[in-house]
This record gives C-alpha cells, structure tokens and sequence, in this order.
C-alpha cells in the first residue's frame, strides 16, 4: 500500500463518525422544547418573579438566581416559552430590494 491510498484510508475513516451524526441530537440541544414546553404550578407567562413571591417559585429557578431576587438586587418577568423556532421570514425577503447598496449613487 503506498502513502496516498494510506492517506486517503486515513482521512475517510476518520470522516465516517462526523458523516454519521444525525440531526436529531443537534435539533435536540437548539430546540430542546419541541415535544413539550416547561410548567411550574402557579407560574404563568406575564407575572413577574420578586422578592415577596420568589419563595413559592424558587424551585423554578437555579438557587442563586433566587437569592438574588429574594435579596431584592433583581426581578424576573417571565415569558411565554416557545417550543421551537419559527422563521419570522424566509431567507430572500431579508434583502432590502428597495434599499441603497454600497456604492449606488442615491446613497450620496
């Protein structure tokens, strides 16, 4: 076997792993709400999280986030978790078609 047919081996088998990875874990880690969307009892989309009521959420949140609003340094409102993404638009009509371009004279 010379050196280019040891390389190419080399480089293929090494590319095998990467090409076999599918999409689901990487959508997984992105989107990790597209099967079902967090609850809490009580804790509803608008409310804002503060010292006088973080006590009945503060296992909704990581412990030091809720000391920080239980000493007062900081409120939370919470929003409505959205399960996955949504293209506001498609990818062409970010173009400004009606826009100058750099260089065009209606720029000046």
């Amino acid at each position: 076997m010379n050196y280019k047919t040891l390389l190419k081996m080399t480089i293929a088998a090494a590319l095998l792993p990467a090409m076999s990875v599918s999409a689901s874990p990487v959508d997984d880690s992105f989107y990790p709400y597209n099967e079902s969307t967090p609850n809490y009892p009580g804790l509803t989309p608008g409310m804002t999280l503060t010292a006088d009521n973080i006590g009945q959420f503060s296992g909704a949140i990581d412990s030091e986030m809720a000391a920080a609003i239980a000493a007062g340094d900081v409120q939370i409102k919470v929003g409505k978790t959205t399960p996955r993404y949504h293209r506001l638009r498609e990818p062409d009509s970010c173009l400004h078609k009606n826009s100058a371009r750099h260089g065009d004279e209606s720029e000046k």
